[in-house]
């Protein structure tokens, strides 16, 4: 037979189980969840500056390709494949409409 400090023991460690140990993983939950968030905002803004940064060079290929600058500098000077700034000038209209125009270098 256990003795009044085991028995004694026995119901605090149960209790503690009940009442304790819930709090402390909801509180870990919670504290999971910020630092989820804080991560994810990170990684989505460091997504969203190269998709951004992707976009500007696209936009400088298509207007140096409509002003009739060589592939070979937007090339250089963009950082996109050739397949790239081709696709961009075969692709979009206004560049298809702006081809009839004379072209400088």
């Amino acid at each position: 037979m256990p003795t009044l400090a085991q028995q004694m023991k026995k119901e605090f460690e149960e209790e503690f189980m009940k009442t304790v140990v819930p709090k402390i993983k909801d509180e870990g939950k919670i504290e999971g969840k910020k630092e989820g968030k804080k991560e994810g905002k990170k990684e989505g803004k460091k997504e969203g500056e190269k998709i951004g940064i992707k976009k500007g060079k696209k936009e400088a290929a298509f207007v140096l390709a409509q002003r009739g600058i060589d592939i070979g500098i937007i090339h250089e000077a963009t950082g996109l494949s050739y397949a790239e700034i081709n696709r961009i000038r075969i692709e979009t209209p206004e560049y298809n409409a702006s081809a009839s125009k004379p072209k400088r270098k």
